[in-house]
């Protein structure tokens, strides 16, 4: 804090002290405007603001009287407006110079309550600085930016990269664990009463990447079903042959049953040449058809034929 934030603390210390009222801190920042908001009163007859100035003169800033016009006094004429209906005052656009303590008036009684007003600067953005020599498991951290004419100012952090945040100091130390693997980034900010600003996200080196598992969970679940369908079919193969083959059994038994020479259901060489009715839709084209797979020429000529 400045000499002169110092001078008018001690100022407004004693005045408070003596007089038995209360302190209200307002901060403004230059060329922009500084509103001083009393106590609600339900009906305004009358509104009186004063100024005591660092330098300890007294001026008056605006009075207002019910049925008449607001006043306002030379220094004060170009830059103050009051809401007859509230008392807020208002002054804009302000500078140093209208630092210092302000009082009120409401009804024609002096208000216990003093408004010490501040100029204070804009935060600046800060950054996220890892300090060197830090450890393997722990990390100091450091929110910085040049905060002397901002104060007071306040320290947050986002250590969950969620926008939660945290207030901390300015500085901390992060330690190497389980949760604080699992952050990806982490930010900070600094506010005061005017404002607030965020750094950009900086990296977490204690960051590791998620193992991706789902292969090896695949890889297990086939080393579990692989063996479990071996004993399924070791244990149940005929009955699975049955269900997946109806009637394989049947048609097979069928087939053996039909002697040499004959064709199921259908007729049988004779003798002399002669045969009997096919079943509907067989093609027999000569009596010396050779099985499937065996040439023609190997195969003997029945008896009677030479």
């Amino acid at each position: 804090m400045t000499g002169v934030g110092l001078f008018l603390c001690a100022c407004v210390a004693l005045f408070s002290l003596c007089a038995g009222t209360t302190v209200q801190k307002v901060y403004f920042v230059d060329d922009k405007p500084l509103e001083l908001r009393p106590p609600e009163t339900q009906t305004l007859t009358n509104v009186l603001w004063k100024f005591r100035q660092i330098q300890g003169t007294t001026v008056l800033v605006a009075e207002w009287n019910k049925g008449e016009e607001v006043e306002y006094y030379p220094i004060f004429k170009e830059s103050a407006h009051l809401d007859t209906a509230t008392g807020v005052l208002t002054v804009k656009p302000v500078n140093e110079s209208r630092a210092g303590v302000y009082t009120v008036e409401v009804n024609q009684k002096l208000l216990d309550v003093n408004y010490e007003a501040t100029v204070i600067e804009e935060v600046p953005t800060p950054k996220v600085w890892i300090k060197p020599g830090s450890s393997e498991v722990h990390r100091n951290l450091s929110c910085t930016g040049e905060v002397t004419r901002a104060e007071p100012v306040s320290y947050w952090w986002d250590i969950n990269a969620n926008k939660t945040w945290v207030q901390m100091s300015s500085d901390i130390t992060l330690q190497k664990n389980d949760t604080t693997q699992s952050i990806k980034e982490f930010s900070c900010k600094v506010r005061n009463p005017v404002g607030e600003k965020e750094s950009t996200p900086e990296p977490n080196p204690f960051f590791t990447q998620p193992t991706d598992r789902s292969g090896l969970w695949a890889l297990v679940l086939l080393l579990l079903l692989v063996p479990l369908g071996w004993g399924v079919w070791f244990y149940k193969g005929e009955d699975i042959k049955k269900m997946c083959c109806p009637g394989g059994e049947a048609h097979s038994e069928a087939y053996s049953a039909v002697a040499p020479g004959e064709e199921a259901g259908g007729g049988v060489a004779s003798g002399n040449g002669a045969t009997s009715a096919t079943p509907t839709g067989v093609q027999v084209e000569a009596e010396n058809v050779p099985p499937t797979g065996v040439e023609a020429e190997n195969v003997p000529l029945r008896e009677g034929e030479a």
